[in-house]
């Protein structure tokens, strides 16, 4: 009976999701989730309590929750969210049952001593800037706010915050090196190309595929 029911709950927000987002049938998706329209999210995925941007899209077995992602972000596939966390310093034991209730396993306190969520200042547990690309099989750390045009490597474990632009990758992950000279990250963001209406992406398009012409090009206008 349980099951028949979140499956009905599921279905039905699918269906209140579809104008704006392609959600496939196996993944699940909560009620406090917002799209900004032309967006995918591929199958065994969950997606709880998130924001989407327009344009952005994510693979499959996902794990998002309290997340916010920019417009135009190329999400793989195995990229999970870590959000909790354990005490470690001056404890004799990291095992919840000492400072949470929240488990029904085992609990010794009445209510909980420790935060176990891992939040951005915002409140998020992780948010990601407009135009970032994400590999396959990433873990990223919550808490942890990833910059405009970044570049995620697959398989990398982001622990910090992603600058603007920056390409990192490894276990933990580093930057490997920057899209673009600090001039033109400036320019980009300034510009927040992704926020201009779509009759304007769509005028200057062709340009997209080379920066430096394409910013040349603007800075004319």
């Amino acid at each position: 009976m349980k099951r028949l029911v979140k499956f009905l709950i599921t279905f039905f927000y699918k269906i209140k999701y579809s104008r704006v987002c392609r959600i496939n049938i196996m993944s699940v998706v909560s009620g406090k989730c917002r799209f900004g329209g032309s967006n995918k999210i591929g199958a065994h995925t969950r997606f709880y309590r998130s924001d989407m941007g327009y344009a952005s899209y994510m693979g499959d077995n996902n794990v998002f929750v309290e997340t916010t992602i920019g417009k135009f972000c190329s999400i793989g596939s195995d990229v999970r969210l870590v959000s909790s966390s354990h005490p470690t310093e001056n404890v004799v034991s990291t095992h919840p049952a000492f400072y949470s209730n929240v488990y029904n396993t085992l609990s010794f306190v009445d209510q909980p001593l420790y935060d176990e969520c891992l939040k951005t200042p915002n409140g998020n547990c992780l948010e990601i800037g407009n135009d970032v690309w994400i590999g396959d099989h990433v873990l990223i750390k919550g808490g942890v706010k990833i910059g405009d045009g970044a570049v995620i490597a697959m398989g990398a474990v982001v622990t910090k915050s992603v600058p603007p632009y920056a390409i990192v990758g490894g276990v933990p992950a580093k930057v490997i090196q920057y899209r673009f000279s600090q001039e033109q990250i400036d320019q980009l963001e300034t510009l927040a190309w992704w926020d201009q209406p779509l009759s304007w992406i769509r005028e200057h398009a062709n340009q997209f595929l080379n920066a430096e012409m394409f910013l040349q090009e603007i800075e004319k206008k």
